[in-house]
């Protein structure tokens, strides 16, 4: 679960903004953890095909076009 303050840099409540930004921060949440996931199954495979990694693994993701270094 994604953390997010329900107040503004005031102090003051502001709900709405939270329940807006609630979702897309989520959204990134979980894009991250599925790129953390696939970058760790592909450094296994590497180690266990016997192969050293000589460079950073860079991917893009395609529905949101972020790239990962």
């Amino acid at each position: 679960m994604v953390k997010f303050p329900k107040r503004n840099a005031s102090g003051c409540p502001d709900p709405t903004a939270h329940d807006a930004l609630l979702p897309i921060a989520q959204a990134d949440a979980a894009l991250e953890a599925r790129t953390t996931r696939l970058i760790r199954a592909l450094k296994s495979m590497i180690d266990l095909a016997g192969y050293d990694l000589v460079a950073r693994i860079e991917i893009r993701d395609r529905e949101s076009g972020k790239v990962f270094r």
